[in-house]
């Protein structure tokens, strides 16, 4: 049980490395955290009390839909912003060659939270999470 514990958390410790100064664009840009629970199941009731949300509205989506506005942004294909697409790409790679069960689940409506989750081989989920507004 130690050992698991100990493999979420260097989970964890890697993805906030690759995460450092990264924003998520949205009206306003937002930075990106890690969020990791030690949690035998992950849906939208589990969610809710993990966040301790009175939202009524969970929507599950695939993960693609996390990464979808920032490489659909033309910005990350210029010059000036190359090296913050591959730090992008390469958290993307990190996340989807190691979490299972990968979905984006987003709280809310004009100011939504954004969560990014995947269960880890240890049997704990983590993941990323974010805030995007959209209006």
């Amino acid at each position: 049980m130690e050992q698991a514990a100990n493999s979420l958390n260097h989970y964890a410790d890697r993805l906030q490395k690759a995460t450092a100064d990264l924003w998520y664009p949205s009206e306003i840009d937002a930075p990106l955290s890690v969020v990791f629970w030690p949690v035998d199941q992950l849906n939208n009731a589990t969610l809710k009390q993990l966040l301790s949300s009175e939202s009524k509205s969970v929507n599950r989506q695939p993960p693609e839909q996390f990464f979808q506005p920032i490489f659909s942004n033309p910005f990350w294909r210029t010059p000036q912003a190359e090296h913050l697409a591959q730090r992008y790409e390469a958290l993307q790679r990190l996340v989807y060659d190691t979490l299972d069960n990968l979905y984006t689940y987003r709280i809310g409506t004009v100011e939504v939270s954004l969560y990014l989750i995947g269960q880890h081989s240890s049997g704990g989920y983590v993941g990323l999470c974010t805030t995007a507004v959209e209006t």
